[in-house]
């Protein structure tokens, strides 16, 4: 890594400027193809490690495919074909969150289902069977009769790197990854579609991608409410809450669910349970539609209730809806605009705003319905062509496509490729350093503060002039009910209830059902190097949030954006909830998620250092979080530092060295001519 990441690009350079730095010019050519074959070794070398990389992981997986079921002794034993520990050439690999800012080392790695070896090899995708569910659940409940602390691995996606702990076991669910539908024809195609009816149950694996759940065994008309992501965890995005393109429509992704199957850490032996929102359970599954993941149970599956995407046409046997692309200057005014606008529209559309450079706003979102139902909405929102957003942009900016089109055309990911392209892509998915923050807003952001984005996106684009390399602000549109009639339920067509401010703040583990917004601050580098250019912008991006935050009422977070800089639990679970309707006690949230975890993980087994019930000095220290609660960065800047001043002493004595030989060999040429 040193030699690869430091010595290869710079090691040239050193040869040209210690050959300038003795005057002898004429050489410079020749000590060039020197370094070009230097280089191009060095690009050879790394090729072979990445090659080499993957054919440790194929060939691990390919054993324990092999391999019978793991059996409960394996569950607890270093050398099972099932755990990944450092002396494995995969843990380094196996042991990572996709963000590169959180290395965490855990003791190793323990999957409770193998993998399929057709999916690795990039051959057909074949699901895990319901033998191998099964059987990966009661290897989970053989794993947790170790009594060894632990944390669970979905996904990868978390924003603060919180599933990988230093020095607990990871276990880890991605190969619990299958989807399958039992849908009511009668229901779906019965003329109605309003987001609220039961249309079915959709069943996926905790370990399933979003993007292969958001289309379940191929159809096409209805979907999942997930987010902007396809490689995204289905399960860490559900238990946070999960908001995307259809929020206002069909509300979060935990709305949708139905039941889900998790194993409980809180007797010895585990325990395999049905979790419904009616059961004995009730509690855990409040709990899960917005507490977040690994606090309580591990999941090993869910039922949803699925959105019908689009209707279907009998007269022109097509199923269509409309893709909204509205470019437009980057003013205050605009951004302004966008926020009143974006809650009295029909909430058929789900509108995002991003600031997307120095010149201009992009608003964007799918619009389920037609061309005439969407001439009607945009009539109702109030906007006129003296507005900053005119009727004029809007009708013209839709164009009629399938649903699988449009998610596709707003994501740039394709939402039904072969599936095995999609696995293969998201296990070499490239890491980088990204981190997101976000702040719920009750009400409109007043235009200094939208001043200082718009004039931070213009800094951003003049330093930082790179698609890879980018700070982004982007307003997720979640309130509003225009359509909202008296005393009866009686919606009209144009505007159905909105399924996420209709639900009561008290009705699951999410309080923010007020909210009318959620401000997002994203930033992203695929590069550390280069005078540390993710961290500055990083840094920068967290200077923007410090200035936006004085001006935003509640200064309420989303718990699947956790950010290890702000104090444990207030910023999702009390702070802004007295702003939702109904709301009297700010600690009611907080109270009733530690409640739930005392009962479920009452040892803190499962472990999740920005998680809930961190109270005590002796939980805390074991969880990584200091006396007062808040986050020991052990996780990546220990490990960071440490890698930082080992390449940097490497670095340091390879050049000694090189320029200790360059020095010897300048004198032998001397000599010799």
């Amino acid at each position: 890594f040193v030699l690869n990441s430091a010595f290869c690009p710079l090691g040239p350079i050193l040869l040209v400027l210690l050959l300038q730095s003795t005057q002898r010019q004429h050489n410079s050519n020749r000590v060039m193809v020197t370094s070009v074959i230097f280089v191009f070794f060095c690009v050879l070398l790394s090729l072979r490690d990445r090659v080499f990389a993957q054919k440790c992981v194929n060939a691990t997986f390919r054993s324990i495919s092999g391999s019978s079921p793991a059996r409960p002794s394996e569950a607890c034993d270093a050398d099972s074909p099932f755990v990944v520990n450092k002396s494995s050439c995969m843990y380094f690999g196996q042991r990572l969150s996709l963000s590169r800012f959180y290395d965490a080392f855990p003791r190793d790695v323990f999957f409770p289902i193998a993998p399929n070896v057709e999916n690795l090899e990039g051959e057909e995708y074949v699901a895990a069977t319901r033998e191998q569910v099964d059987e990966g659940a009661r290897t989970i409940e053989s794993f947790l009769r170790c009594g060894q602390p632990f944390s669970v691995l979905g996904g990868g996606h978390g924003n603060a790197g919180a599933s990988v702990v230093m020095g607990r076991r990871l276990l880890n669910t991605q190969f619990f990854e299958y989807t399958s539908s039992d849908l009511d024809d009668d229901v779906l195609y019965n003329g109605v579609w309003d987001g609220q009816q039961d249309v079915g149950t959709v069943t996926v694996g905790a370990g399933t991608m979003s993007g292969l759940a958001m289309f379940t065994d191929g159809w096409t008309d209805v979907a999942l409410p997930v987010g902007q992501t396809p490689s995204v965890g289905i399960s860490g995005l559900t238990l946070g809450g999960g908001f995307g393109f259809l929020t206002r429509f069909g509300g979060l992704l935990c709305d949708r669910m139905k039941s889900l199957t998790a194993i409980v850490p809180s007797t010895p032996e585990g325990n395999i349970v049905t979790v419904t929102k009616d059961n004995e359970y009730a509690d855990l599954f409040w709990a899960s539609c917005g507490g977040g993941g690994g606090n309580f149970a591990v999941v090993t599956e869910f039922q949803f209730n699925p959105i019908q995407a689009c209707q279907w046409d009998d007269d022109t046997e097509t199923c269509t809806v409309l893709k909204l692309h509205l470019e437009l200057i980057a003013t205050v005014e605009t951004v302004m605009h966008y926020q009143e606008w974006s809650i009295k529209m029909s909430t058929r559309i789900t509108p995002n705003l991003i600031v997307k450079n120095a010149t201009h706003v992009l608003i964007e979102g799918i619009f389920l319905g037609d061309k005439s139902m969407w001439k009607i909405a945009v009539e109702m929102s109030g906007v006129s062509e003296s507005t900053p957003i005119t009727s004029t942009d809007l009708l013209g900016s839709v164009v009629e496509m399938t649903f699988p089109k449009a998610v596709d055309s707003l994501t740039d990911w394709n939402p039904k490729p072969d599936p095995s392209e999609m696995l293969e892509s998201f296990r070499g998915e490239e890491r980088t350093y990204w981190k997101y923050k976000s702040l719920f807003l009750f009400e409109p952001l007043p235009a200094e503060a939208i001043q200082i984005l718009v004039e931070e996106a213009m800094h951003f684009e003049k330093n930082y002039k790179s698609k890879k390399n980018k700070v982004v602000f982007e307003f997720q549109a979640l309130g509003g009910n225009p359509g909202k009639p008296g005393d009866d339920d009686n919606y009209p067509d144009w505007s159905p209830k909105n399924m996420f401010s209709s639900v009561s703040p008290k009705d699951t583990a999410f309080p923010h059902r007020g909210a009318l917004h959620c401000l997002t601050l994203k930033s992203e580098a695929f590069m550390l190097v280069s005078g540390g250019l993710a961290t500055r912008l990083l840094t920068q991006m967290e200077a923007v949030y410090d200035r936006i935050e004085p001006f935003v009422r509640g200064k309420a977070s989303y718990y699947n954006y956790v950010d290890p800089n702000l104090p444990l639990e207030t910023p999702y679970f009390q702070n802004g909830v007295e702003l939702n309707p109904g709301v009297e006690d700010r600690n009611y949230w907080i109270n009733r998620l530690r409640e739930t975890k005392s009962k479920y993980n009452p040892m803190d087994m499962l472990g999740n250092p920005l998680g809930i019930d961190m109270t005590s000095t002796e939980k805390s220290e074991a969880a990584g979080l200091d006396s007062s609660g808040a986050p020991i960065p052990s996780n990546y800047l220990a490990s960071s530092a440490f890698m930082v001043l080992l390449t940097g002493y490497l670095f340091f004595q390879t050049t000694h060295a090189s320029a200790i030989f360059l020095q010897h060999y300048v004198r032998w040429r001397s000599k010799r001519e």
